[in-house]
């Protein structure tokens, strides 16, 4: 079965019509239909919700933030939407994002809250941010209830691969498909101190071993399996 992922969260699907176009050049004026073919999404999140929309291939994935905040309630800043390892970013298509892809199969998309300053207020405070105030101290349930793979946890926040000693190395290159008993050997041949980061464990790991996927298999990190809901 061709599978795609994709992820994003909100409580309410989002039916999206054709608007009629006057077509450029025509001594009639007649409108004409936007023929640009429809994707559809399944989006969901990390905590298990779920939620399905369709958008054309032209849209920006910026434009598809903008809607769930209005639906979902979570600003745009705030948002990562994610398509199997890649982050998309707004000023791309969602046709050129997912080329290729089966169009009578759902394209499933994460979607991720990533609060501002790390939710850290007094952050937040120091910069002066207002609007990073107020949504860090209306989202920290939100933020609570979402439990972030060490995987996806490395991919958004780049600093984790240098940060030593952070005590989820282990669990972000299992998420990667190394095998449990290849990073403890990893971990063993490098020096206890200075305490290795991910990146000295992973170099270490490409010395040594072969991985044997190509993607992290992120399917295992749902809390409910992607559906598409006719």
């Amino acid at each position: 079965q061709a599978q795609a992922n994709i992820i994003l969260s909100l409580s309410l699907p989002i039916n999206m019509a054709d608007e009629p176009k006057v077509a450029v050049g025509s001594s009639q004026g007649e409108l004409a239909h936007d023929t640009t073919p429809a994707l559809k999404l399944c989006i969901q999140s990390l905590t298990g919700q779920t939620t399905t929309v369709e958008v054309m291939e032209k849209e920006e994935v910026y434009a598809v933030k903008a809607r769930l905040a209005e639906v979902w309630d979570v600003p745009v800043r705030c948002q990562k939407i994610i398509l199997g390892s890649t982050i998309l970013e707004g000023k791309e298509t969602l046709g050129e994002c997912c080329a290729g892809m089966p169009p009578e199969v759902p394209i499933v998309l994460t979607f991720l809250y990533v609060p501002p300053y790390d939710g850290d207020v007094q952050k937040a405070c120091e910069k002066h941010d207002v609007e990073a105030i107020r949504i860090v101290m209306k989202n920290r349930d939100r933020e609570k209830n979402q439990v972030v793979p060490a995987g996806l946890a490395i991919l958004m926040h780049k600093h984790l691969c240098k940060q030593r000693g952070w005590p989820r190395i282990r669990e972000a290159l299992t998420d990667l498909g190394y095998a449990g008993s290849d990073v403890d050997h990893a971990f063993a041949q490098l020096p206890e101190a200075p305490l290795p980061c991910y990146e000295e464990v992973l170099n270490q790991l490409g010395k040594d071993v072969v991985l044997a996927k190509e993607q992290p298999d992120y399917i295992k990190w749902w809390k409910t399996e992607p559906a598409w809901h006719q």
